[in-house]
């Protein structure tokens, strides 16, 4: 979850940078990198939850941070937000459920090697079988549309 956040937030910092925003980047990201040593010193240290606590406040100050940057319409945001955008995410959303329950299936079924060579094949073979169930998954939504996807390649080999 929180990968998915900071591929946001990521994708906020470009979007401010394009829009030539740096003021508001630099606010936002001093906002979510302290939040997230103050929620990893309070899931550690206060709650003493350990090392599970680093990741939850990661993921903590992720959501508070894109949270607030959506309330405040940060870099006009909530233009840029828009239904179709929407519906794209939750297309892309649920092609990575299905990926993930889909590696969560291989990886109970098929045993894990011994070797070193073995881990690296076994790792690309998921890897690359995630990459095609989600590409696969958002053919099929709709998402993303195959014969414009070949039609870009070819003109691109062509020049």
């Amino acid at each position: 979850l929180s990968l998915v956040l900071f591929a946001g937030m990521r994708t906020l910092a470009f979007y401010m940078f394009a829009r030539r925003e740096g003021e508001q980047f630099v606010r936002v990201s001093l906002l979510q990198y302290s939040l997230t040593i103050a929620l990893d010193l309070f899931y550690v240290g206060v709650l003493q939850m350990g090392p599970k606590g680093i990741p939850l406040g990661f993921a903590t100050s992720l959501v508070l941070t894109c949270a607030l940057v959506y309330r405040r319409n940060v870099a006009d945001l909530r233009y840029v937000l828009d239904r179709s955008l929407g519906v794209f995410s939750l297309k892309a959303l649920a092609a990575s459920a299905f990926a993930a329950i889909s590696i969560a299936v291989l990886r109970i079924t098929v045993s894990t090697p011994n070797t070193g060579v073995g881990d690296f094949i076994y790792l690309c073979a998921l890897c690359g079988a995630g990459s095609l169930i989600f590409a696969g998954t958002l053919a099929a939504f709709g998402a993303v549309h195959v014969p414009r996807i070949l039609a870009l390649w070819h003109n691109t080999e062509e020049t």
